[in-house]
Formats: C-alpha cells, sequence, structure tokens
C-alpha cells in the first residue's frame, strides 16, 4: 500500500487548517479593539461627526476642528461652542455607545470601525453602526443586538 497519497492528505489538511486559524474577522480571533474609542489615523472620533448633533439636529452634522474637545484620547468635534460646552457638562448624554465602534458587529462578538453616516437613537442613546446595511439588521431585533453588545463591551473593557 502506498502510503504517499495520505500523506499528501494530511499535509494538505495540516496546511488548511492552519490558514483557517489565521483568517481574520473571525469573532474568536479577532482582538479587542486596540483602542475603547473608535477613532481614524488623527485620532478623531465619531468620523469628525458632532456627537451632539444626532441628538439636536437628528442628524450628524460634520464637526470644525475649531471646535474640539478631547476625551479617552480622542478629540471630538462640534459645529459650535455651544455643542461642545454641551457635551463637555455630560458627556455621557452624547457619547456614541461602545466607544463608537459598531455596535451590530460587536453584538455578534466582532470589533470594527462605524460609519457616523449608520446611527440609530434608541432609548437617548447614540448607536453607530458600520454601514446602512447592519443598521437594518441591529433594528431588527435591537433590544438582543444591544443585550449581546453590553455583555461583550463588558468583558473588553
Amino acid at each position: 500500500m502506498d502510503k504517499k497519497p495520505y500523506i499528501f492528505q494530511i499535509a494538505l489538511l495540516a496546511t488548511v487548517l492552519l490558514w483557517a486559524d489565521g483568517v481574520p474577522g473571525r469573532a474568536e480571533d479577532k482582538p479587542a479593539p486596540r483602542d475603547k474609542v473608535c477613532k481614524n489615523e488623527a485620532g478623531v472620533a465619531a468620523g469628525g461627526y458632532d456627537v451632539v448633533s444626532y441628538f439636536s439636529a437628528k442628524r450628524p452634522e460634520l464637526g470644525s476642528p475649531l471646535f474640539t474637545l478631547k476625551r479617552e484620547g480622542a478629540e471630538y468635534r462640534f459645529v459650535s461652542t455651544q455643542h461642545r460646552d454641551q457635551f463637555a457638562a455630560n458627556p455621557d448624554a452624547y457619547l456614541p455607545q461602545y466607544g463608537g465602534h459598531c455596535s451590530w458587529a460587536l453584538s455578534k462578538g466582532k470589533t470594527m470601525a462605524s460609519d457616523p453616516q449608520a446611527w440609530l437613537i434608541h432609548k437617548g442613546k447614540l448607536y453607530l453602526v458600520s454601514s446602512r446595511d447592519a443598521l437594518s439588521l441591529f433594528e431588527a431585533d435591537v433590544a438582543t443586538a444591544i443585550r449581546q453588545a453590553d455583555e461583550i463591551w463588558k468583558r473588553l473593557y
């Protein structure tokens, strides 16, 4: 009996298993976000959008580098000094949940950046997600998604 075909199959299987183990994006392989707050390369949170505007204007408005405030290593931008001061007085009222990371992905055990244009205010809290498709999935069962994301976030931070 020739054992070479079996050795080849075993080697192929080992290669596939080693490759699959390193595939990014699997929840169990995905490390916690490097930073608690999701921010861009320049250190700006929420894509530069004014987090107060989600509540006051009922839509995201791009903040200005003239009106900023630093918090937890991230820069938040605002459309006015009034919005900056509102945020400074009560940041927890305006901060996106989960540091601005995608709420839907987090509910599935993954971490990824969010799109500030894909958002939801639920029970007075701001949730950002990675896309409009993710927003639809998040909204489909928002209570379960939030409960799952809350549990995972507590383990991470």
